[in-house]
């Protein structure tokens, strides 16, 4: 007995060593990333300040979801806060205590919000410029000009912090920590589209909608979501587990009031409220995108990935649950 409980405690130790070896390597290779700096020299963009632009940047602010980070007076707030995940905080973007510096330019802003990147040349973490580096300049210009309206709130919010979890998944490309890392800074700037009731400007106005249903928007786990987030559901036209069955005015009714073709309310994880923001052309023209795509099951995304067949037939059942 003596032997076996000897190569139970060799094993244990081995199994600890090991694990502490694990940590040490997450943790430097993904504080190496992490604190990784950036070059990046912003195109100008001539930031409007009349009160047309000022209040469609208002609009904007919250359509584009930069509440949930930053709160409605932009004066930030935490996301989560996770052992294992770490801590996600919103910035405080007024110039107010615990916010921006007093003399943040132009160019300070185009770099943050379009390439992900801070003063100090360091990527900001959990900033989602991936998907704003997609926003033509008229819509950026506004936003911005919106930002440097807002008065001053004193308010110094929570410090990022990742945790060995996110670091690791951040290592194997499952967690944004870093949007700067994803970017290509030298690429041209994607093509102005014109506002009009069609498939490409509908396509503009969804890019945020893969983050939470997926690159095929057929739905399934959240990336790197706090514990208990829901699954996002099939925006694709499949008619058994999509929205094959929604009306354009079941649509519009899903996006303005929360509420689905049988009359119960969508989770209030989906930022419907924003959406309400949308105009009539932005609506119809997400409306035609939509319909353009692809059908798909719910998860098949998930059934091409490393994970495994059952798991999608898994979640497909949720979701299936979820839609009753």
């Amino acid at each position: 007995m003596k032997k076996v409980f000897k190569y139970i405690g060799y094993t244990l130790g081995g199994l600890i060593f090991l694990l502490i070896l694990l940590f040490v390597f997450v943790y430097a290779s993904s504080t190496i990333q992490i604190n990784k700096q950036y070059d990046i020299k912003p195109s100008a963009l001539k930031i409007p300040s009349d009160s047309s632009t000022i209040k469609n940047g208002e609009r904007l602010y919250v359509l584009r979801g930069c509440t949930y980070c930053h709160g409605i007076d932009l004066s930030g707030k935490t996301i989560m806060s996770d052992p294992l995940l770490g801590v996600i905080a919103g910035p405080n973007l007024t110039k107010g205590k615990g916010g921006l510096p007093a003399d943040y330019s132009d160019q300070d802003y185009v770099r943050a919000i379009r390439h992900g990147v801070g003063r100090s040349r360091k990527g900001l973490m959990y900033m989602s410029a991936e998907e704003f580096y997609y926003f033509n300049d008229k819509d950026l210009s506004a936003i911005i000009a919106y930002i440097k309206t807002i008065p001053q709130v004193d308010n110094v919010p929570e410090t990022n912090v990742a945790g060995p979890l996110m670091r690791l998944l951040f290592l194997m490309d499952k967690a944004p920590i870093i949007a700067a890392k994803v970017i290509d800074h030298n690429a041209p700037r994607p093509a102005d589209v014109k506002e009009d009731t069609t498939a490409e400007y509908g396509h503009y106005m969804s890019i945020s909608c893969a983050d939470c249903h997926g690159a095929g928007l057929s739905g399934g786990e959240v990336p790197a979501a706090p514990p208990g987030t829901p699954l996002a559901p099939n925006i694709t036209f499949d008619k058994k587990t999509g929205i094959g069955n929604w009306s354009k005015e079941d649509f519009a009714k899903a996006m303005r009031a929360g509420i689905r073709p049988n009359g119960k309310p969508i989770d209030p994880f989906m930022p419907w409220q924003n959406f309400s923001r949308m105009t009539d052309v932005e609506l119809n023209a997400m409306w035609v995108y939509l319909r353009s795509l692809p059908q798909k099951s719910f998860g098949e995304e998930l059934a091409k990935s490393e994970q495994s067949v059952q798991e999608p037939k898994e979640n497909n059942e949720r979701n299936l649950k979820a839609q009753k």
